[in-house]
């Protein structure tokens, strides 16, 4: 870690929603969801490999004051607008968290090279994901990047534009990991 990483982990819900008679769970509210978002990825961090090493909360560029959420999930790197608040990064990166849990199994469902059924999925995830939160989508200001590794092939990864456009950054994705499997 560049030093630039703010520790969400520690950060606590103050209203841990308590279990349903009958072992059931309350739905999640916001104070819910960020806690179980920032549980989920303090666990993923523990993973060897895991993500690109830049997920998390990162402070956008140099000396800047600013904060920057991001995740990396089926090839794409995900990340909002670079915000001054902390807490607003933490609800930012709660959404992005949430985003991709909810897009964890989705190749059970679609066909992930398939652009239009992928658009479609990832938008319902995108919008359910900040009504949970209680963010407005255009405020997450959410960009993608497809990014490939290819360090068998060519020693590198190649990443793709960054882009507003789910569209765009999928069909990116799609040629960036066909032009891998032709070689």
């Amino acid at each position: 870690d560049g030093g630039g990483g703010v520790g969400v982990a520690a950060v606590a819900s103050p209203n841990p929603s308590p279990s349903k008679p009958g072992g059931g769970r309350s739905p999640p509210t916001s104070s819910t969801a960020t806690a179980l978002a920032l549980r989920e990825e303090s666990a993923r961090r523990g993973r060897p490999g895991a993500g690109s090493g830049r997920s998390g909360i990162n402070r956008a560029g140099g000396a800047c004051q600013l904060y920057q959420a991001s995740v990396f999930c089926h090839h794409l790197f995900l990340s909002s607008v670079p915000v001054a608040s902390l807490e607003e990064a933490v609800s930012f990166h709660t959404v992005l968290v949430l985003i991709r849990s909810g897009l964890a199994d989705v190749g059970d469902e679609i066909e992930l090279r398939d652009v239009g059924q992928f658009t479609d999925k990832f938008e319902s995830v995108v919008d359910a994901s900040c009504k949970v939160v209680g963010v407005k989508r255009q405020s997450l200001g959410l960009a993608l990047r497809p990014i490939v590794s290819a360090l068998a092939e060519v020693g590198k990864q190649i990443t793709g534009h960054t882009t507003t456009d789910v569209r765009a950054a999928l069909a990116q994705r799609t040629r960036l990991l066909d032009a891998k499997a032709a070689g």
